[in-house]
Parts: structure tokens; C-alpha cells; sequence
């Protein structure tokens, strides 16, 4: 029994080992062939800058842990990158979150939805978040270069079986440890990227 168990716990070490070596090689842009999902890598989701609004959160939410700060910086960060005309925030919604994608893009019109389900019609895909969070980025109708951007939190967790459903939708995605981005771009192959924080 005791050989098994120590069996299991080398092959679950080593896949994680495997999965960290992948991840670290996309996320340095190795494998990357297209320049927007490139620069979409290195600008945005691994931009390091620090933005003025990054102090001002501290000071707002001084108890907000890394994960929690992490992600609002990607929240603001693919705000500011897009220019949404319409933010939809579905889920447990952080009040640091809500300041994040408002401060990303002051013009958007951020929505908050009343119920946790989410419906995404255009994909016949409907599912209730009953932990972590989803954000949808809906673009200008006049921009047709700016894709539909969604995140989405504990896709390893509780929200894994909706993650591997948005999966099925022809798009770009970025698996980002415990955090997905699917950007729905017209007349584009699907691409999975695995990368780390």
C-alpha cells in the first residue's frame, strides 16, 4: 500500500513539474506564431508596469491578498487594452474587481448581474457561477479588430466544467493557472495557451 501511495505522489509531482516546464515555455511567447496573441501576452496578461491605480487599491482594499490583487491588475489591464462598450460581471463580484475593470475603461458600461446565471447565447452555452467570478468584455458593434474578451475565475476548481464548455468555442484562450481568458476573435483558428503568472 505504502509503495503505491508513494508512486502516486511521484507521478502527480512529476506531472505537475511537466505542466510548470509548458507553461513557463508559452509563457515567454516560444510557441506563440501569431503577433496579436503575442503581443496580447507581453502587453497585457504579463505586463509588469505599475499603473497609477494599482496604489490606489492598496489603500482601498488593504486587506485584498496577492491572488485577489493579481487578478484585479488583469481585470484593469484587459480593460484598458480593449475599450469595451459594455463590461458584464457575473458571480461572487469583489468589490476590488468592480474597481478595476471601471477604472480599466471609464466610458464602458459595467453591469452587474442580478442572478448568478450566465448565458451566452451566440454558443448555446448557459451554467451558474456559484464560486469565483466570470467578466465579459463586449466590444464596440462598429470595432470589428477588438474581439470578445472573458474571463474566468477557479477553472481549475469549481468553475471547471464551464471552462472546458467555453473551451468548445472557437476562440484564443490563456490558461493561466487558476484563471482563463478567452478571446472570441471572427475568422481565427482556435489557439490554447498554457502559461503561469
Amino acid at each position: 500500500m505504502h509503495l503505491i501511495t508513494t508512486f502516486v505522489i511521484v507521478e502527480n509531482k512529476r506531472t505537475l513539474i511537466l505542466n510548470k516546464i509548458q507553461r513557463w515555455w508559452q509563457g515567454r511567447g516560444f510557441g506563440i506564431e501569431s503577433k496579436t496573441d503575442y503581443a496580447f501576452l507581453h502587453n497585457v496578461i504579463r505586463e509588469k508596469l505599475p499603473y497609477y491605480a494599482y496604489n490606489q487599491w492598496q489603500q482601498l482594499f488593504p486587506d485584498a491578498d496577492n491572488n485577489d490583487m493579481y487578478l484585479a491588475k488583469l481585470l484593469f489591464r484587459i480593460s484598458n487594452n480593449h475599450q469595451p462598450a459594455t463590461i458584464h460581471l457575473h458571480g461572487n463580484v469583489t468589490a476590488l474587481a468592480l474597481h478595476a475593470v471601471s477604472d480599466g475603461c471609464r466610458k464602458a458600461s459595467v453591469k452587474t448581474a442580478d442572478t448568478p446565471y450566465i448565458r451566452l447565447s451566440d454558443y448555446g452555452i448557459s451554467a451558474k457561477i456559484e464560486h469565483g467570478m466570470m467578466v465579459e468584455y463586449v466590444p464596440h458593434t462598429s470595432s470589428q479588430d477588438v474581439p470578445v474578451a472573458i474571463v474566468l475565475t477557479e477553472i481549475e476548481g469549481a468553475n471547471r466544467v464551464l471552462w472546458q464548455r467555453l473551451l468548445e468555442i472557437p476562440a484564443i484562450t490563456y490558461d493561466i493557472q487558476d484563471i482563463g481568458v478567452l478571446l472570441i476573435r471572427k475568422g481565427r483558428y482556435p489557439e490554447h495557451y498554457k502559461i503561469n503568472r
